[in-house]
């Protein structure tokens, strides 16, 4: 009987179809894809690495401005680059501005950078390019009142004070590695390798204006001493020619450290389009020793100085227009002033959260849950 039912059961063995489950399976809907648009990117991706290319281009009409022999032509071509140089200005401080009211987080974030914050006061030195501009193309033209350069000297000192001292609080509140300095590191380790080598020409700045300084000083002491009868016009004198012997050896110290830098720079820099904007530092840092070489050529009569004084200025001009182009390409292909849409979106994030922690209703409903 067993092996019956078996048999039996065995040959009305069918197939029965497949249980359908009473709930399907819910398939979880795909997060919409946040597009963050160009201009925000932009907005985002700015900061004070901009103002270098500013300066370089006051840089250019600066040296220009001190030729020898000087036409018409020469003097558009300065008013140009003088109006170009306001411009980028304008552009730097109206985006960084933006910036810092949509992002505030990247704005606080940029001046805190040990490496992107020591651009900070360059906001000022660009503007002193500018009022340099103002005196030798608007004053003399009449489109600006010289009390009106009195009214920018002033600007000047107090937007210095301003910015200055906060960045030095910001950066002795943080501690430094001695190597990070690049002064040091340059006599520490040699011959500076990677966008370090641009940051050897940072070097070349202080020797090379201080003598330029030192010299204009001490030429106009000659007539400023003796004005209101404190000294005499020898006193003038003396001050004078202590600070060409002073402002000689400080030129002598500037031209060694082009030297130093300009020697190994091109086996030594990243030529990535990346690091363009540290380039920059191959023009205005080096305004002062080569302005410097016209006022010696004016002293001493040589007229060596005066061609070699042509050469640096033609030097100059052609650098700056490589950099200008290749900063171009670099801004258009997004090597630089770009942001990650990851880094807009969670900053955008971060900026409405602490917008929505700070609400009245927020703080009710904190309120609340403390007293229950």
């Amino acid at each position: 009987m067993d092996s019956y039912y078996q048999t039996n059961y065995q040959s009305h063995n069918v197939n029965l179809p497949e249980r359908t489950p009473a709930y399907p399976e819910q398939q979880t809907p795909k997060e919409p894809e946040v597009k963050v648009s160009h201009l925000a990117r932009r907005i985002h991706g700015w900061s004070w690495q901009a103002f270098p290319i500013g300066m370089g281009t006051g840089a250019v009409y600066v040296t220009l401005s001190g030729l020898k022999e000087h036409s018409q032509t020469l003097t558009n071509v300065e008013t140009f680059f003088y109006f170009l140089n306001m411009a980028l200005f304008l552009l730097n401080v109206s985006t960084l501005a933006i910036q810092m009211f949509v992002y505030p987080m990247q704005a606080l974030r940029l001046v805190k950078d040990p490496v992107k914050g020591i651009f900070v006061p360059l906001v000022v030195l660009s503007f002193a390019t500018i009022i340099i501009g103002t005196i030798k193309y608007a004053v003399p033209t009449g489109h600006v009142h010289p009390d009106f350069i009195y009214v920018l000297f002033w600007i000047y000192v107090s937007l210095a004070v301003g910015v200055c001292f906060p960045m030095l609080m910001v950066w002795f509140n943080r501690p430094h590695d001695l190597t990070t300095f690049t002064p040091a590191w340059a006599f520490l380790t040699g011959f500076l390798d990677g966008h370090q080598a641009n940051g050897a020409f940072v070097a070349v700045g202080p020797p090379g204006f201080t003598a330029l300084a030192l010299i204009k000083l001490g030429e106009n002491a000659v007539d400023i001493l003796p004005a209101h009868g404190l000294v005499t016009k020898q006193a003038g004198e003396i001050w004078y020619a202590a600070s060409v012997m002073s402002g000689l050896m400080l030129f002598g110290l500037a031209v060694f450290l082009f030297l130093f830098g300009i020697l190994p720079y091109w086996f030594k820099v990243h030529k990535h389009l990346s690091e363009i904007l540290g380039c920059w530092a191959l023009t205005f840092p080096n305004v002062g020793w080569i302005s410097t070489i016209r006022v010696l050529g004016d002293i001493f009569k040589l007229k060596g100085f005066f061609i070699w004084h042509l050469i640096m200025a033609i030097i100059m001009t052609t650098v700056w227009a490589v950099l200008f182009v290749l900063t171009v390409v670099a801004f258009c292909k997004g090597k630089i002033f770009l942001a990650k849409s990851e880094e807009v979106i969670k900053d955008s994030l971060e900026r409405k959260m602490s917008h929505a922690a700070d609400s009245p209703r927020h703080s009710y409903n904190k309120e609340a849950h403390n007293h229950v």
